[in-house]
């Protein structure tokens, strides 16, 4: 029974990850994508954090995997040709790559943990604030920043994309841009789960 709840936190890294892809195009399921922002954000305060750094590596990089193979796993389609030479690579294109990406998320997860110590943030009342809602909204934006300029560039699927189903909403671009729309998008989940703790 201990081992199942040493693990737990771990699955549901791995199952609000898996969802994050359905609110991008063609489903469009758009709160399946904020839950999983929210999913993220709950489990990193109330089961995992604070904690060492590694942990905190892997747990971030964990969800990350599986949040980017659910909205880029199309990237594999290029390799389904006909007698194509190179199909033994199609496991990298759908589980290589999000796992390279992931990095990005990783690397947030750990700045997170760093400042809820040296905040001394680790009651459940400090943990749910506003503050801390925008710390983890902002840094998760920062690492969509970095994906879409570092090593060239990959700003496919930002949060900000899951509302490409809402022209009135996309308007928001033409004056902030599509950083400015993902931190917004992102930031309703955690401000959500804050809710919930504290109405």
């Amino acid at each position: 029974m201990q081992f199942f709840r040493k693990y737990t936190p771990y699955l549901y890294l791995i199952v609000f990850g898996a969802i994050g892809g359905l609110g991008f195009s063609p489903t469009y399921f758009v709160p399946l994508t904020l839950a999983s922002y929210a999913g993220f954000y709950w489990i990193l305060n109330s089961h995992i954090m604070p904690c060492g750094t590694v942990k905190a590596a892997f747990s971030g990089w964990l969800y990350a995997t599986f949040y980017f193979i659910s909205n880029l796993w199309w990237t594999g389609n290029a390799l389904l040709v006909e007698d194509n030479p190179f199909i033994w690579a199609l496991p990298l294109a759908i589980v290589g790559f999000p796992a390279l990406l992931a990095g990005f998320i990783s690397v947030i997860s750990v700045a997170y943990n760093f400042c809820l110590k040296i905040f001394q943030i680790q009651s459940e009342r400090t943990k749910y604030t506003l503050g801390n809602a925008l710390l983890f909204s902002g840094l998760l934006t920062s690492t969509e920043w970095m994906r879409g300029h570092m090593f060239t560039g990959f700003p496919w699927n930002l949060p900000g994309y899951v509302w490409s189903w809402n022209l009135d909403i996309l308007q928001i671009l033409a004056v902030f841009g599509p950083y400015t729309l993902s931190l917004l998008t992102v930031l309703i989940a955690p401000l959500f789960v804050n809710l919930l703790y504290f109405p």
